[in-house]
């Protein structure tokens, strides 16, 4: 929907800046997709009258015509346009004018008669692309007057891309309510809209019309009148085309200018038939089987028996709120019509448009549903304008009713708390009633509620969320608190849910979920966990299943072990599952049966390929698998591993820095391990995590904005005893370089002869600050702080 601002202001006293109409109508869910101007720039053009036309002398197609400027001054014209004639006002083109394309004008010759000046035609103002003659004015256009200031060209159009459920803004009374509410404070707490022309066109006679039996249910309303005597070869109002020119609709003639006219001002499609095509008066039916209709695309429908058509008694005349046809439209010779306003059940309408491959605004207001109060209203101003501009004579309208099938508008209640419960936020009961009010309908006052009875022009508002919503968008959605709605999350017992999706996120990196027995055999367990008593069962199944696993770790490692004696070397295997702890000084039948989840890796990392070199796992690979399952568990650190069964250069434990407690473990199996359990071909990488370490993670992520300065990006080695871990290192340099730095990582470790018993850590630190660039010596000066910090901690050497 194209919005003049000129038209707001001229027809219902709405003048505000285009800026601030975008602003409000997009922050009100009315999405602005452009701001253009009614024309494009030019200077110099004046309102002129031709005052006498002769043929010029060396060219039959030219006329030498003189011009009055509204000044003392007659200027002499050559122009080649066919409707030049004495006494018309139209545009003139001044020396020194730039038109439209930087168009420049200047004094000239055309074939040996002089031109001060250009008489000009819509297109070459950049109104139109009408080129056919000059743009004639009307008659009473001030002379002399500048022409963009005559035709309010400095008009803003603002293009406004509507929702569906936004059918009441498809028309400029509709903008014009919507911006009352939005821009209440700049209009004036009392400000209101004029009422509308209550016009009123009445002769003797009236035209034939019959609604069918079946069809009042999807036509409640029909209207129509004859108008008879009409001259269509009369021109459209400067005013009025000019007006459709802006919402982008092209003038045709004005029969179809005025209905599309009153459509835009009212939001009522209105329909004009040629009276003299029409047998028998209008009738109202659902069109037959088969029945052919030529639309006024010139397109062929072949109708159904669902489609609603406006037909006469021989034949169908237009389907119904879509389009009408081309046997029974106006044309340059008709002089008789028959004017009709309807309000279809948008159901009715909805998809027969796309069905039938044509576009029309008609159809657009009517399947998401127009006022059904505004047909008679609508007829007479649309018969008011075609007898000013046509001349004729109107006769009374006939109409048909069924008031029981018309749109009931049920009254919706909302409460005081129902509001700040929905919004977040509490409204004063002057701001709730004020908008209430606002919105058109009736409102009845309750001690803690309102009850809303909705307009008859808004389909959208039917329950009490509607007026809720209505609220927070006109108060404005930047007044509602920006903070998150307090929501109770439920788990299922023994946290189900959550293990599912660590279970997704295993199988999404290339691991397969295994199922293990609950029971291990007593060589597993002393080769796992030898100081660890066990829980031994009475009366296991086998000799091999005799005993309670502490971990989930021995079971999948028998799995790898028994594939890889089948030559499956390739084995990415995770499992989810109880472990069962005994407890001091208490039963068996008590023992702790946490849930865990664990996996083995072993073999290469990546198939064997061409692009890539071939790569056993290690540990990093490992570790990667466990930063993923706590992503979005913070303060994680991993510390060297104190389990007997991981290889203690190939392993940590994983710790919550927050509350200090044990999450798991990740690394290689112990080479003795891997020796008691008789596995071959390479190593065994394994992680265990506690179900704790998981289950607490479901949360909100929280928003960060990014910083609009540069990074800074400086690459550090530091020479440190073997014993000091890197993670410390990095913690230290995280703790000291405080908010500035961004990230820190090491990329590269190095140890060699000439490092002895120590080795090279090179650190590659990112530093940027929120609020300024950061200067060469601030960097340099942290840097030289840092390093001090590292030598006299940790006697850390820079290479």
């Amino acid at each position: 929907m194209l919005l003049s601002t000129q038209w707001l202001k001229e027809d219902y006293g709405i003048d505000l800046p285009p800026e601030l109409l975008v602003e409000r109508l997009t922050m009100a869910g009315l999405e602005v997709d452009d701001v253009t101007l009614a024309a494009p720039s030019f200077s110099g053009v004046i309102v002129s009258q031709v005052l006498t036309v002769n043929a010029h002398p060396d060219a039959d197609k030219l006329r030498v015509a003189t011009v009055n400027t509204g000044n003392s001054e007659v200027l002499q014209i050559v122009c080649g346009a066919p409707n030049i004639a004495a006494g018309i006002r139209v545009p003139l083109a001044t020396i020194g004018a730039v038109l439209p394309g930087d168009v420049r004008i200047k004094k000239s010759k055309l074939r040996g008669i002089e031109s001060f000046g250009m008489l000009c035609s819509a297109r070459e103002l950049g109104l139109s692309d009408e080129h056919a003659g000059l743009l004639i004015l009307p008659e009473d256009a001030p002379i002399g007057a500048d022409i963009r200031d005559y035709l309010h060209l400095n008009d803003s159009i603002i293009d406004i891309d509507l929702t569906p459920n936004r059918a009441d803004c498809f028309s400029m009374l509709g903008l014009a309510r919507e911006i009352v509410q939005l821009c209440r404070a700049e209009l004036g707490g009392d400000f209101s809209l004029p009422p509308l022309s209550a016009t009123e066109v009445a002769t003797s006679g009236k035209c034939s019309l019959v609604i069918e039996n079946r069809t009042p249910q999807d036509c409640p309303r029909y209207l129509g009148r004859i108008i008879r005597g009409i001259d269509v070869s009369r021109s459209t109002p400067p005013q009025i085309a000019e007006r459709l020119r802006r919402v982008g609709i092209r003038p045709h003639d004005p029969v179809v200018d005025v209905t599309n006219y009153v459509m835009l001002m009212l939001g009522t499609p209105l329909h004009a038939f040629d009276a003299d095509k029409i047998s028998g008066g209008i009738v109202v039916r659902y069109a037959q089987a088969g029945e052919k209709l030529r639309l006024l695309n010139d397109s062929e429908a072949v109708l159904d028996k669902d489609v609603l058509v406006i037909a006469d008694k021989e034949k169908a005349l237009a389907i119904a709120g879509v389009m009408g046809g081309a046997e029974s439209a106006c044309s340059a010779s008709t002089q008789d019509i028959i004017l009709e306003a309807a309000w279809f059940n948008p159901t009715r309408i909805a998809g027969k448009a796309r069905r039938f491959g044509v576009a029309s605004d008609s159809a657009q207001r009517f399947e998401r549903g127009v006022d059904y109060t505004l047909q008679e209203t609508a007829l007479n101003f649309a018969t008011q304008l075609i007898l000013d501009i046509c001349g004729g004579e109107a006769e009374d309208f006939s109409s048909a009713v069924s008031e029981e099938n018309l749109p009931q508008r049920l009254p919706v209640a909302v409460s005081r708390e129902a509001i700040a419960q929905r919004v977040g936020h509490s409204y004063d009961d002057i701001t709730i009633n004020s908008i209430l009010m606002g919105l058109g309908g009736e409102v009845q006052r309750t001690e803690n509620a309102w009850q809303v009875t909705p307009p008859t022009w808004r389909f959208d508002l039917a329950i009490g969320e509607d007026l809720i919503e209505e609220i927070a968008r006109i108060d404005g959605y930047a007044n509602v608190p920006d903070r998150l709605p307090v929501v109770q999350y439920q788990q299922d017992a023994g946290g189900s849910r959550s293990l599912r999706y660590y279970s997704d996120l295993l199988v999404a990196q290339g691991f397969q979920e295994a199922v293990t027995y609950s029971f291990i055999d007593n060589a597993s367990h002393q080769a796992f966990f030898p100081e660890c008593p066990a829980i031994t069962l009475q009366n296991p199944i086998s000799a091999n299943l005799a005993e309670m696993r502490l971990s989930l770790l021995p079971g999948l490692v028998g799995a790898v072990i028994y594939n890889r004696n089948r030559q499956q070397q390739d084995l990415r295997l995770f499992e989810c599952g109880r472990v069962f702890l005994p407890q001091l000084e208490k039963k068996i039948a008590d023992c702790s049966q946490p849930v865990r989840v664990a996996g083995v890796m072993s073999g290469l990392a990546m198939p064997e390929q061409w692009a890539i070199e071939a790569r056993k796992i290690d540990f990093f690979d490992a570790k990667a698998v466990v930063e993923n399952l706590l992503v979005l568990k913070h303060s994680v650190s991993y510390r060297p591993s104190q389990q007997t069964y991981l290889h203690p250069g190939k392993s940590a434990d994983v710790y919550d820095d927050d509350k200090g407690q044990y999450l798991g473990c990740v690394g290689a199996l112990h080479p003795h391990l891997l020796q008691k359990l008789d596995a071959r071909a390479g190593d065994i990488y394994v992680f265990e995590i506690n179900d704790f370490a998981i289950l607490p993670l479901m949360h909100l992520p929280y928003y960060q904005a990014i910083s609009k300065f540069p990074i800074v990006r400086r690459d550090l080695a530091f020479v440190v005893d073997k014993k000091i871990a890197a993670t410390t290192i990095l913690t230290a340099i995280q703790e000291q370089m405080g908010k500035r730095l961004s990230d820190a990582y090491l990329f590269d470790v190095y140890q060699g002869e000439n490092l002895g018993d120590k080795l090279s850590l090179a650190v590659a630190l990112y530093l940027q600050d929120s609020e300024k660039t950061l200067q060469d010596e601030e960097v340099g000066s942290s840097i030289t702080m840092l390093v001090t910090y590292l030598k006299n901690t940790f006697n850390a050497e820079l290479r």
